[in-house]
């Protein structure tokens, strides 16, 4: 962890609350950022975060400074998330893991070699797009990557949050990429010229 982070954590776990206090200040924004992209109700979010800082708070006693304390602190988020919004989200909203054939089919119509939608359209209307995108996402997708895009974790830091192998993010996070670059072509309103279609014709010929 960051040399301040631990510091600051292992004073917190002697019972330093200005310690706990900067804690809270350092990951305050992110951690209302993700509680509320999860959530998707500023309420909610703001009742998750405040949650998981007292959960976090009573396990310090325990933290030896062995692991990230970000990565500690999110994982405690997350769940405090996950199991609010699991119940308020209904059982059909549920989607299985393995729709790689849906999306491999979404993919097989889009030429690979073609600009990228952030080289076609670098504004703040393709940024909201695929932020929107992203919220869509099934919630297996979207989490690990909100952690991995939207927080900049790495693979092991969302592997740690989630309780997931490492295999398992990178399978998620690729279909997840997968079924964003569908999405938000398809936003754009984008369609491959007939030249480019003419060429992947040929190709499969």
């Amino acid at each position: 962890m960051p040399d301040k982070d631990r510091e600051l954590a292992l004073g917190a776990a002697r019972g330093d609350l200005r310690a706990f206090s900067a804690l809270m200040d350092r990951y305050k924004d992110r951690g209302m950022g993700l509680a509320f992209r999860i959530l998707r109700n500023r309420e909610d979010a703001e009742e998750a975060l405040q949650d998981a800082f007292v959960r976090t708070f009573r396990g310090l006693a325990g933290f030896k400074g062995n692991s990230k304390f970000g990565t500690w602190f999110f994982r405690i988020l997350y769940n405090v998330c996950a199991t609010k919004a699991g119940q308020r989200r209904p059982v059909a909203d549920e989607h299985p893991e393995d729709d790689a054939e849906s999306i491999d089919a979404g993919l097989s119509q889009i030429p690979d070699d073609t600009p990228q939608p952030d080289i076609l359209l670098e504004t703040n209307e393709f940024y909201r797009i695929v932020s929107e995108a992203i919220d869509d996402l099934p919630v297996i997708y979207r989490d690990p990557v909100l952690l991995f895009l939207v927080q900049d974790f790495s693979y092991e830091e969302v592997s740690e949050v989630l309780g997931l192998s490492v295999p398992s993010v990178k399978t998620r996070i690729f279909r997840a990429r997968a079924l964003l670059r569908i999405t938000v072509r398809r936003r754009l309103d984008w369609s491959p010229t007939r030249s480019e279609t003419v060429v992947d014709e040929g190709d499969e010929a």
